[in-house]
């Protein structure tokens, strides 16, 4: 399934992604087209500004400890 958001019922389907995004796009501009030949408001997309991309996260000490160790080995392995 796959849908818009910022066009209110504008959804679809497919049987694997492919066909889902296809159909994503083709009912995307139905829906523009039909909306705008009603005279109805299309609205604009929506931003990302209310998100700052910045997680505060509270976690065991040892998974923390566990995390930054396989982080640091896998920027080791990156820079080899």
């Amino acid at each position: 399934m796959a849908q818009i958001k910022d066009l209110p019922g504008c959804l679809t389907q497919g049987e694997t992604l492919d066909e889902a995004i296809a159909n994503i796009q083709e009912a995307r501009e139905l829906w523009i087209e039909t909306a705008y030949e009603a005279g109805d408001e299309i609205p604009l997309p929506s931003t990302d500004d209310t998100y700052s991309g910045k997680l505060l996260l509270r976690m065991p000490k040892s998974l923390h400890r566990r995390l930054a160790e396989k982080i640091e080995l896998s920027q080791s392995e990156q820079e080899e």
